[in-house]
């Protein structure tokens, strides 16, 4: 056990984090944390079709595979490397710092990042894929028509007009991917518009390509996050906002509340129910109904009242329930008693052994500020 716990402490860790995109030709800062390292090395290894295919393989793969593309990496002539001496490698404590990566040329690229004390595919190792790009896009919403996406600069927002988008796709056959096809090819218009068409998401798997000359950028179906909701019904959604006079009540207090009747429209904007009529429901801790009120909103869209606690019931998670959006608001009730006074003691000036008798000062105040008297003491 002790033999466990030690070579735990001593293990070598290594980690590095850096954003999956970058902007080409520009340097950047990786964040690099260590643990029982003495110093990293970093080697970059630009990936063609060929070698990201290859890369992907193995990935999927066993670990003897992905240890045999460790070997692979460091086999490959590098586009960048560098070496970094650490601090603190015989402390057993975890560190971190950035490292400066210089500047990169548009393309894909591996990252790999490994202790240089104990350089093989079993020690301390990091790998990453990264893309260097201008390209960037984001994706809005239509609430009633189609989904849109945007290809934007990366770095000064402006449209890419000039872009492509192509759209591949593999399907599952005999149990394995088939090989991928490009089924779409896609232009925005001047302000990087692109209308997607509809996608067979249930039985293909698509890989998104935004080209510009010789700049790529590749994100996989699901790292573009689309929902193909086409004909989308306007739809809206109710709910209620309750407002209560105190976070914790005790049996027999009023529980004073106030509701807000809100609706939000398809593109997600709230909007008030003035004259709207709310029912609502106070529940016990068991989900009892206790008490019910029927309530008209104001022209603000608010309505107010009130409920009586009743003694006697079980204490606990309380709730007040509406049947606008099926909207809750829980609170506790509580048995409990609001102190009226503090007791301090002050600190004995001597030390004391077991069987000495010690005498102790302290006082006992009100929170108004006047002091207690005549009270009882128990200890």
């Amino acid at each position: 056990m002790c033999r466990q716990i030690l070579a735990q402490i001593q293990q070598p860790s290594l980690e590095a984090e850096l954003d999956e995109v970058l902007l080409p030709d520009e340097p950047v800062l990786m964040r690099l944390g260590w643990r029982n390292v003495r110093s990293a090395r970093m080697r970059i290894v630009r990936l063609d079709a060929q070698r990201a295919a290859q890369w992907a393989q193995w990935q999927r793969g066993t670990q003897d595979e992905r240890d045999q593309a460790i070997a692979w990496l460091e086999e490959l002539p590098a586009t960048r490397t560098a070496e970094w001496p650490l601090d603190g490698w015989q402390d057993w404590r975890q560190h971190a710092t950035e490292v400066a990566i210089e500047p990169l040329p548009a393309g894909k690229y591996l990252l790999l990042v490994q202790a240089a004390h104990a350089w093989g595919p079993q020690q301390a190792t990091f790998v990453q894929e990264v893309q260097v790009s201008a390209i960037a896009w984001v994706k809005w919403r239509h609430p009633y028509q189609r989904d849109e996406l945007y290809v934007l600069h990366r770095k000064h927002g402006y449209p890419l007009s000039d872009a492509r988008l192509e759209v591949w796709s593999a399907k599952w056959q005999q149990r394995k991917w088939s090989r991928q096809q490009l089924e779409h090819t896609l232009n925005p218009d001047k302000y990087g518009a692109i209308a997607m068409p509809e996608l067979d998401r249930r039985s293909k798997r698509y890989t998104f390509r935004f080209i510009r000359g010789a700049d790529t950028l590749e994100t996989t179906y699901s790292g573009l996050m689309w929902d193909q909701e086409w004909g989308r019904t306007a739809t809206a959604t109710r709910q209620a906002l309750i407002l209560l006079d105190r976070p914790i009540y005790r049996p027999g207090q009023l529980v004073h509340f106030k509701i807000i009747a809100l609706e939000r429209t398809p593109d997600n904007r709230p909007r008030i129910l003035p004259d709207e009529e709310v029912q609502v429901t106070l529940q016990d801790a068991n989900w009892q109904e206790v008490g019910t009120l029927h309530l008209r909103t104001n022209e603000y869209g608010s309505a107010a009242g009130f409920f009586v606690l009743p003694e006697g019931k079980l204490t606990g998670m309380w709730a007040l329930h509406t049947d606008l959006g099926d909207s809750r608001q829980s609170f506790p009730v509580e048995a409990y008693k609001r102190p009226r006074f503090e007791t301090s003691l002050e600190a004995p000036a001597a030390a004391f052994r077991l069987g000495d008798e010690v005498r102790l000062t302290g006082t006992a105040r009100a929170y108004a500020g006047y002091p207690i008297t005549g009270a009882q003491v128990v200890w």
